[in-house]
């Protein structure tokens, strides 16, 4: 009866050593970020992928010319779910800070696209390809006002009478709650694409 109560006493002790560390572990990449006003966020894109097709391209691929940062882009170092669902993500050039409203920044100076890179586009856009951005671990999202709910990923582009067009200004709204007197904490992104 002794052995037996100072095993359960040990089991007990485990059991709530475990149970005690369950509360404040966070997976790699997915805790969150106490931001303060004017703090950089940093905004990684992703892999282009489209609901029909499992086939994916890279954010940076030649083909597309999208702008780059400074000195080129910089992978993300991934979590295991993150390679497991095949995301590949990169800085961006986009420059995001805390509370700030920014209007019409430039990402990059206008480039002319080749003919054959430009069909390149087209294609992808008639076969409903997305962007897939992310913010503090959060995807961008894009509202739907005909449906009325919120897609992850946003469009590469619009058919307008059998004409493709590349969206190529974003309009980027950070959703917050002030978690105290000066932090605060992401709680999601909405990216309003427009050509």
């Amino acid at each position: 009866m002794i052995i037996w109560l100072l095993m359960s006493k040990k089991m007990i002790i485990w059991l709530l050593m475990i149970f005690n560390t369950a509360f404040g572990f966070y997976l790699p990449g997915v805790a969150p970020h106490d931001y303060f006003e004017g703090e950089s966020v940093p905004l990684y894109v992703n892999a282009l992928g489209a609901t029909d097709d499992l086939l994916a391209y890279d954010y940076y691929d030649p083909a597309f010319h999208f702008c780059q940062p400074e000195g080129g882009p910089v992978p993300l170092r991934e979590s295991l779910g993150s390679v497991l669902w095949g995301d590949r993500l990169y800085s961006s050039p986009f420059k995001l800070s805390f509370l700030k409203n920014t209007t019409c920044a430039l990402a990059c100076n206008p480039t002319t696209i080749p003919a054959e890179d430009a069909k390149f586009i087209n294609q992808r856009i008639m076969e409903n390809y997305n962007h897939n951005w992310e913010v503090d671990g959060l995807p961008a999202a894009e509202y739907q006002d005909e449906s009325s709910f919120y897609t992850p990923g946003f469009d590469l582009g619009s058919i307008l009478n059998e004409k493709s067009y590349l969206n190529n200004h974003f309009e980027i709204m950070v959703h917050y709650h002030k978690k105290d007197v000066s932090t605060y904490r992401v709680v999601g992104v909405v990216v309003t694409p427009r050509r």
